[in-house]
């Protein structure tokens, strides 16, 4: 009876501390926007896992706070027509462009935004220098520490010396493979991506496919291609996708696709998602912010079975999405204390947890051990942001690059000759980049 009582009380001791400590957090927000209480706040995210974390998380911030928050989300690409899943909004647009409308005609019916890191370039002189409010003693968390965040996804929020987000996600592309089917076929993850190609054949038996590839002639065909090549598309400001590595990258994914579905040229990224989720496929090569969708509790086939592996050689495609502040917002010290809210420590550490939501991006989240315990793959999205490959952060990348390289990609994988294919979309990227420099 003694140890019980005494066991007690050193619960009581230890979640009475953490409450202490957590209430002292939430004391500052709900002190700091006092003067701000019956504000109401707009944001706008991406559809889908992020929009339900956001709504998580706002929803605290109302009640501590006393600051309303609509949330507003939409799809990355606009709804195709005639899609079974989603029904087309009046205004089908993407949410890159519906942002751009939004800075262009400065209706600002967002006050903060949540960004694909690629736009920051683009959007900057339509976004708050947040530096100009992290001065204002009033508003800014004294437990934030700004620098506890990974350097590639804080150096993705700045442009010179001004700081224009704040990160949200820190995402990477990964391996999500069936761990049943791997034990079945007698395989081990591999190493390198020609070994990955042999296992994806070794594993492609009906009714089974040995990948789910996503290969629509889209902008995530440029992510599978730089998985492979592994190193930046530009350099001394020209392209250099089609030295022999890049050819030799997009041969890879011509022979991939051999063991893929049939339909996969003609099928996108959450399509392709889909069908690994429902079982028809050994391998997904995709963003990690996809692992709560493929582990859904009430929609996957595969909860149970799949694992997650660190691209081979290790040099994945890494990317994240910003919470900023829209310049022309009236409500911006508000909007500031909200996006501290949503990326402080505790915010972050109850999307990895309760969420399951793996797009770390703060270093301390990361030696986390009650988040490592959930996410045991945790270390493998350090290593990612740590020795992946960003995209160009350019706003021709986003706009015109990317399209441009995903298409000769498709074209090559319906048939062009690989080395074909690259040159002529290296050539148009130099037509643009030698434009972008005069």
């Amino acid at each position: 009876m003694r140890h019980i009582l005494i066991s007690l009380l050193i619960l009581m001791i230890m979640f009475g501390s953490f409450g202490y400590l957590y209430s002292a957090q939430e004391d500052f927000y709900s002190k700091a926007s006092s003067k701000y209480k019956g504000t109401v706040l707009s944001l706008m995210c991406l559809s889908g896992v992020q929009n339900r974390a956001i709504l998580k998380l706002a929803d605290e911030f109302q009640k501590i706070s006393g600051i309303k928050v609509n949330v507003v989300s939409t799809p990355y690409e606009p709804i195709p027509r005639g899609s079974t899943t989603m029904v087309a909004p009046l205004e089908n647009l993407s949410l890159h462009d519906k942002i751009a409308k939004d800075f262009e005609k400065k209706t600002a019916k967002y006050d903060v935004i949540l960004v694909d890191s690629l736009w920051i370039e683009e959007f900057s002189k339509n976004l708050v220098d947040l530096n100009t409010l992290f001065k204002k003693k009033e508003i800014s968390d004294p437990k934030f520490n700004i620098n506890d965040f990974h350097p590639t996804l804080l150096n993705s929020c700045k442009k010179g010396n001004s700081l224009y987000g704040i990160p949200f996600i820190g995402d990477a592309m990964v391996i999500f493979y069936r761990e049943d089917l791997f034990k079945k076929g007698g395989v081990s993850f591999p190493k390198t991506w020609a070994e990955f190609n042999k296992i994806v054949s070794s594993l492609t038996k009906k009714p089974t496919y040995g990948i789910s590839f996503p290969g629509a002639k889209k902008a995530e065909l440029t992510n599978l291609f730089l998985d492979r090549y592994s190193s930046p598309l530009i350099k001394e400001d020209k392209a250099s996708f089609n030295d022999e590595n890049g050819i030799k990258a997009l041969d890879m994914l011509k022979e991939l696709i051999k063991y893929a579905q049939p339909n996969a040229l003609e099928e996108d990224i959450q399509m392709a998602m889909e069908r690994f989720r429902n079982g028809e496929a050994a391998i997904f090569e995709g963003w990690i912010s996809y692992y709560p969708d493929i582990t859904d509790m009430f929609m996957s086939q595969v909860k149970d079975k799949v694992k997650i592996a660190l691209v081979p050689g290790g040099k994945p495609v890494i990317g994240g999405w910003v919470a900023g502040i829209n310049s022309d917002s009236k409500n911006k010290e508000a909007s500031f204390l909200l996006i501290q809210y949503l990326t402080n420590v505790n915010g972050e550490t109850k999307r990895a947890i309760s969420l399951n939501f793996p797009t770390v991006a703060r270093i301390s989240t990361f030696k986390n051990k009650d988040v490592a315990k959930n996410l045991p793959f945790i270390e493998i999205i350090k290593t990612s942001l740590d020795k992946g490959i960003t995209r160009p952060f350019l706003p021709d990348f986003y706009l015109s690059l990317n399209n441009i390289l995903s298409e000769a990609i498709w074209s090559a994988l319906k048939g062009e000759d690989s080395k074909s294919a690259l040159d002529r979309a290296a050539s148009k990227w130099d037509d643009i980049l030698k434009k972008g420099r005069r």
